[in-house]
């Protein structure tokens, strides 16, 4: 049942998965992902912690993996913001999914405090910049990445995280943390709706299990 050279394996429940080439998604691989200009916004404040910042990166580069980089069609740039907020690479100036794991690698954990709303305003500012790669028949898909709140300016986050969604921005937000660690006002706010597709909250501190998070994210870009 697997299409588009997708490959059918068995689950062990009587029922089959696909594995599917890279720009194709969906239970049957049916689904061709279009032009997307993606941009991470990664949270590496000091709670964070350094046992936990590899695990962040591996699931950037596995994220980055199941999407087709490339100039034509999905380019990915990425914001980190502690303290304060950079644009590291804009979403031109890789054009492979191995460039992006690169600067991936070599993304360093910079502690600090939690400016969230600086990150928000620096991706739409810079990173959607037309100047930067942003073009105008491609998706605009951003992709948060938070372990807690806000705690720099924070009664930016809210209004900053409302105007990048009305710039035309579809917004992940991907949490981690329990309920007492996390703001859900700020990234109920920051989140595109549906909140059930958009908001993608991990209630523990296990990083390693933010690779979940990868399938439904590919398949929202895609459509």
């Amino acid at each position: 049942p697997c299409i588009n050279g997708g490959t059918c394996k068995d689950d062990g429940n009587g029922g089959y998965t696909c594995d599917c080439p890279i720009n194709y998604v969906g239970n049957d691989c049916e689904i061709k992902c279009g032009k997307a200009d993606v941009m991470y916004i990664v949270d590496a404040s000091g709670s964070i912690g350094d046992a936990n910042w590899p695990p962040i990166v591996n699931f950037l580069k596995d994220l980055t993996n199941a999407f087709n980089v490339n100039q034509d069609f999905v380019r990915i740039g990425t914001v980190r913001y502690s303290t304060g907020a950079e644009l590291l690479w804009s979403m031109d100036s890789c054009n492979s999914a191995g460039c992006v794991n690169a600067n991936l690698d070599n993304m360093a954990y910079s502690k600090g405090s939690t400016n969230t709303s600086g990150a928000l305003w620096l991706t739409w500012e810079q990173g959607y910049a037309a100047a930067n790669g942003n073009r105008t028949d491609a998706k605009d898909i951003c992709i948060l990445f938070t372990d807690g709140r806000s705690n720099k300016d924070e009664h930016l986050t809210i209004p900053y995280g409302q105007e990048l969604k009305k710039r035309g921005c579809a917004t992940f937000v991907v949490a981690i943390g329990p309920p007492q660690d996390i703001n859900e006002a700020e990234i109920d706010a920051i989140a595109s709706d549906p909140l059930a597709t958009f908001k993608l909250w991990l209630q523990t501190r296990n990083f390693d299990d933010l690779v979940d998070f990868i399938p439904p994210i590919v398949m929202q870009a895609c459509q």
